[in-house]
């Protein structure tokens, strides 16, 4: 990445930070807040039931890959499990800030349904979407490194 740590609002200023995976920017519905630090409701459905979906996008040159199939796969997915995404301009533009300057980085975004209303399984819909958008330093590459590649006699997940 371009810029030194902490260039972001909320980027972790430690390089070591960096070395042991964790973020260096993490914005809870666009808003920065340290890593390691509470940014999500105890009460929110994502940590109680799972309820919610994530899209994990690569970046290069300042660019998310495929942002707008992201984005549209991210749409469908809430539109299936009814969670009221909102706006989501939003998101682009928070994706898009995050990564401006950057040389690569990988982004996780999370969006859960949000805060529960009521006890138990079932949503009331009047839940509001909370959003979790990690950047993390762009791992090295495996074809700097090299790899081993071995080809697997046994076939998985083989639909007949």
């Amino acid at each position: 990445m371009s810029g030194p740590a902490g260039s972001q609002p909320g980027a972790v200023a430690s390089a070591a930070a960096n070395r042991s995976g964790a973020p260096d920017l993490v914005l809870v519905n666009g808003q920065p807040v340290a890593a390691g630090t509470a940014g999500a409701s105890v009460l929110d459905r994502g940590l109680h039931y799972g309820d919610g979906l994530f899209e994990t996008l690569a970046c290069r040159c300042g660019r998310a890959r495929f942002l707008s199939l992201h984005l549209d796969r991210l749409a469908a997915g809430c539109r299936r499990l009814q969670i009221n995404l909102g706006d989501i301009g939003i998101i682009r533009r928070e994706i898009e800030s995050a990564i401006a300057g950057t040389e690569a980085a990988l982004l996780k975004l999370i969006v859960t349904r949000g805060e529960g209303r009521a006890r138990g399984y079932a949503f009331s819909g009047t839940e509001s979407a909370a959003r979790f958008l990690f950047r993390y330093p762009s791992p090295s590459s495996p074809a700097a490194e090299g790899a081993r590649v071995r080809i697997a006699n046994m076939r998985l997940g083989c639909r007949r």
